[in-house]
């Protein structure tokens, strides 16, 4: 079976399986989460925050991402704590999960496709209610940019999350 592969500008050929883990062990060194909500909305409410990641549980397929911090405006920064659980369900795709304390079965966010070198997005859009949020993962270097796209009746914007090591820039 040939392994599927992405061409790079310079015209070499990556793998998806080697794209796959250098995302993987990108997300398991980071160290630091970045963060930017900005409202589509004339008016809406955007914040920036920052904090920390932790990995609790790794193995070849499976990652815990813990991430605590503050964000918010100037005037009211708000506590944050959150952690998703990452799923490499087939070569080169990924899902991310939501793990709420005590809650054993996660919510599924998004299973991620390949669509480009280091890029993966949303094969669908996840469901809330009357809202629809996308997903992107780009992998730049050693940082993993995660951007949300949400639309909805009230809600139009986006929230990008940038893991890392301070260490690493």
């Amino acid at each position: 079976m040939e392994q599927a592969t992405t061409r790079t500008r310079a015209g070499s050929r990556t793998t998806l399986h080697e794209s796959t883990q250098a995302l993987w062990i990108a997300l398991q060194r980071s160290t630091r989460v970045r963060i930017h909500a900005r409202s589509l909305h004339a008016g809406g409410w955007n914040a920036r925050g920052a904090g920390q990641v932790r990995v609790l549980v790794r193995s070849s397929r499976r990652m815990i991402v813990e991430e605590n911090g503050d964000w918010g405006d100037v005037k009211r920064p708000v506590r944050f704590r959150g952690a998703a659980a990452w799923i490499r369900v087939t070569t080169g795709s990924l899902a991310i999960e939501e793990v709420r304390p005590g809650d054993t079965s996660p919510a599924r966010l998004a299973e991620l496709v390949p669509t480009g070198r280091n890029v993966w997005r949303s094969r669908e859009p996840h469901i809330c209610g009357r809202d629809r949020y996308r997903v992107s993962v780009k992998l730049r270097g050693n940082r993993v940019e995660v951007r949300w796209r949400i639309e909805g009746p009230g809600k139009a914007g986006v929230l990008r999350c940038t893991y890392d090591r301070p260490d690493h820039d």
